[in-house]
């Protein structure tokens, strides 16, 4: 097997695709997770999921996989600039009044990224 040259090294590509989101004003890009931003997430369901006192190991899941939809928002969600369209604080606001659109953007983000 011969050594792969320079030239033959494909640029990595992230997925990409233009969303109409009427809630949010208008077109916005929806991009793959990059691979920090996977294991952003893997620490957040890893440390959020266990259970605070008081709290049940179903609200403890429940609260991890709250921070994980904004997270992934705020990762996926960008504007042309290639910048975040909101931060997950302003995600999470966002959904209180949106819970619609922000969990179709998730389940979009999700399948974009592979999952």
């Amino acid at each position: 097997m011969a050594l792969i040259e320079r030239s033959q090294v494909p640029a990595p590509a992230v997925p990409k695709e233009t969303v109409q989101v009427q809630a949010l004003g208008g077109e916005v890009i929806l991009r793959g997770l990059l691979l920090c931003d996977r294991l952003e997430l893997s620490a957040i369901s890893t440390g959020l999921g266990d259970a605070r006192p008081g709290e049940t190991p179903e609200q403890a899941q429940r609260r991890a996989g709250q921070q994980a939809v904004v997270h992934t928002l705020a990762r996926t969600v960008v504007l042309a600039d290639g910048e975040p369209f909101y931060t997950a604080a302003e995600w999470d606001a966002f959904g209180g009044q949106h819970p619609d659109v922000v969990l179709d953007l998730y389940r979009r983000a999700r399948a974009l990224s592979g999952y």
